[in-house]
């Protein structure tokens, strides 16, 4: 089962999209708005506040830290050993304040604690929708916090590493969110299932999937498994790497693609691990 949790249970739950209509034709939308409005959501709100998925992720996160917590030992698969050995190369001092972006429960967090315990000093810090935290603030302790906005997560603090798990994929101005990042001057950015579009265009799309399919079987009592439908902006490669080219250099390309693949369009996924200019 352990197994299964750690393959599967991975922020920020929009993942594991087992569909065989990844082959069909996929519609394409001239803006993130339009892709929106073309999508189904219970309620009005976005689509990202769907208050299923917070529930769900809940659910699915304390799943997976009993799991964690009771297995010996721990199983590591290969993505999240490199991601997490890149957090620890990011120490300062033994300290490492973290900046988890899209961050969900803060399953990173608590990979990190059972590979090395209390060897480091941790302030980690989540950012995720506001529905997302209302629900999963309950995990909170000394050094895992949950925040609405990069602003109010990182309140000054010195970054050691800005991580950002499929997370520009899923936002209206990713290109915005992307000088945030680099404003805040963490000394680290490690992004983790990003997917890129190749060449210089945007490829936008919808993404769809039940309920269910996101991470390990089984849903909270009382809900239906259903359809969910997320606008989905493939970001071009060449325009996501020039703005960071001359502020911040790379230091690892790991392979880490994003499941989700917009049929046969031209895209890819990858981890990236880069360090600011001039340190």
């Amino acid at each position: 089962m352990i197994r299964s949790i750690l393959r599967d249970v991975l922020p920020p739950f929009i993942y594991k999209w087992k569909d065989k209509r990844q082959s069909k034709p996929v519609r394409l939308f001239t803006t993130f708005k339009e892709a929106s409005d073309n999508c189904f959501v219970q309620g009005n709100h976005a689509p990202y506040e769907e208050e299923d998925i917070a529930k769900m992720t809940l659910f699915k996160t304390k799943a997976f830290i009993k799991g964690l917590e009771t297995a010996n030992p721990a199983y590591y698969n290969k993505s999240n050993t490199v991601i997490l050995l890149a957090i620890s190369a990011a120490s300062s001092n033994n300290c490492i304040h973290v900046i988890d972006l899209g961050g969900a429960g803060g399953i990173y967090y608590f990979l990190f604690k059972r590979m090395f315990g209390n060897r480091y000093t941790l302030r980690w810090h989540v950012v995720e929708t506001p529905t997302m935290v209302s629900h999963v603030r309950e995990l909170e302790n000394e050094e895992l916090k949950y925040f609405t906005s990069l602003e109010s997560a990182s309140d000054g603090m010195e970054i050691n590493i800005l991580l950002s798990s499929g997370v520009l994929q899923y936002l209206s101005e990713p290109y915005l969110m992307l000088e945030k990042m680099i404003a805040l001057m963490p000394q680290h950015m490690l992004f983790i299932r990003i997917s890129l579009a190749k060449g210089d265009m945007d490829l936008i799309t919808i993404q769809k999937s039940m309920l269910n399919d996101h991470g390990a079987p089984g849903l909270p009592e009382g809900m239906e498994n259903r359809e969910i439908s997320l606008p989905y902006i493939n970001v071009s490669e060449n325009k996501f790497l020039k703005t960071l080219s001359g502020k911040y250099r790379p230091l690892a390309k790991f392979e880490d693609s994003d499941p989700f693949f917009a049929g046969k369009l031209p895209v890819v996924g990858y981890g990236l691990l880069l360090k600011r200019e001039g340190l």
